[in-house]
């Protein structure tokens, strides 16, 4: 058993302004036609995938004078290799908190990714690489 997703933070992403999912076992999304479901996978998948081709268009049309938007996942339940590994980003509570930020520069879209060390005030720039996903499902990542 490895690291599992406990909390999901989406900002500025489509239709979505500001989202906080508490994550169990089990996580499913109901809802109306237009309500916002598949934007919340769609996120997910601009989180995991490192190919993810962002547009102008993914970034929330409300939020006319908000040029960033990010996609933050705390893992929970680590095992022991993955507290070492993630020594320095582990918080008190033995959780990783990782976020995938986009922003407008000009005419470009820049991405990267974050993690925290202490506070969320502390975020240090590219501590990681994204690799992908292995057979299970599981996030595989690499420092």
């Amino acid at each position: 058993v490895s690291m599992k997703i406990s909390k999901i933070n989406i900002h500025n992403f489509r239709s979505i302004f500001d989202l906080e999912i508490f994550c169990e076992s089990l996580v499913v999304f109901l809802g109306p036609n237009n309500c916002g479901k598949s934007n919340i996978l769609n996120a997910l998948e601009f989180f995991l995938q490192t190919s993810y081709k962002i547009s102008e268009n993914d970034f929330c049309q409300f939020m006319k004078n908000d040029d960033c938007m990010f996609v933050e996942l705390t893992f929970d339940k680590l095992t022991n290799q993955e507290k070492i590994t993630f020594k320095k980003y582990l918080l008190e509570d033995e959780t990783i908190c990782i976020r995938k930020t986009a922003e407008k520069d000009n005419n470009s879209i820049i991405t990267r990714y974050n993690g925290y060390t202490y506070e969320p005030t502390s975020v240090q720039n590219n501590f990681f690489i994204l690799k992908g996903e292995s057979q299970s499902g599981r996030l595989v990542i690499a420092s």
